[in-house]
């Protein structure tokens, strides 16, 4: 299975004063192997894999036109490589769903390095609505979201506030048409785990939409 997923989000950080920036970001490619484990009735393991290609800006400025910290565009301007394990189950309507996402990041267009990242994600979906011979369909989800982040190389040195792990909760729904599924999702901060300087993070809105063969 090949997906492409290109996102679109807007992200409020508050330091200070609170600000948000939004929009298209980088693009990732992966494919996905159907592993043969069938360790419960109707579940399916897969094992994924791909890379994510720059296609978000990366040199967005403020009022002042002064470029923006990398952490704050809708793009890094690296390729990056990812690897995504996933189990999903069904039972009664549900489907119960548990992935991980490693991100392995490289520098880019201006030497800057995101930390390498983690996350995993549990979630509970079912149908609203869904219309078969359309193939069309629209799904409740709600979940937890766990993401740890090494530190970022900014402007020639690591940025010893830059780490995190946090705790998230997620709902949201997905929109299908035929090949296509765009995700609405809120992430809920529940739990931080930052450097007393560093930024505290708001509710985060997320929007992405997959193309599937």
């Amino acid at each position: 299975m090949l997906t492409a997923l290109v996102p679109f989000s807007t992200l409020t950080v508050e330091q200070g004063t609170s600000f948000s920036v939004s929009g298209i970001g980088d693009m990732t490619v992966m494919t996905h192997y159907v592993l043969d484990l069938p360790l419960f009735e109707r579940s399916t393991v897969l094992l994924g894999g791909g890379v994510k290609i720059p296609t978000g800006l990366s040199n967005l400025t403020d009022a002042s036109k002064r470029r923006l910290d990398t952490r704050f565009q809708s793009g890094t301007g690296s390729w990056d490589f990812v690897l995504n394990p996933l189990f999903i189950a069904q039972q009664s309507g549900f489907t119960y769903a548990l992935d991980a996402f490693v991100k392995l990041n490289t520098s880019g267009t201006v030497g800057d390095r995101m930390g390498h990242s983690l996350s995993a994600t549990t979630t509970l979906s079912h149908d609203i609505f869904r219309n078969n011979p359309s193939q069309t369909a629209l799904v409740g989800m709600f979940g937890a979201r766990f993401e740890t982040k090494t530190q970022d190389w900014i402007s020639g040195r690591f940025d010893r506030e830059s780490d995190f792990a946090s705790m998230y909760a997620q709902v949201g729904v997905q929109v299908v048409f035929h090949f296509v599924k765009v995700d609405l999702l809120a992430l809920v901060p529940v739990h931080q785990s930052r450097s007393t300087l560093a930024m505290n993070e708001e509710t985060r809105f997320l929007t992405g939409a997959r193309v599937e063969f």
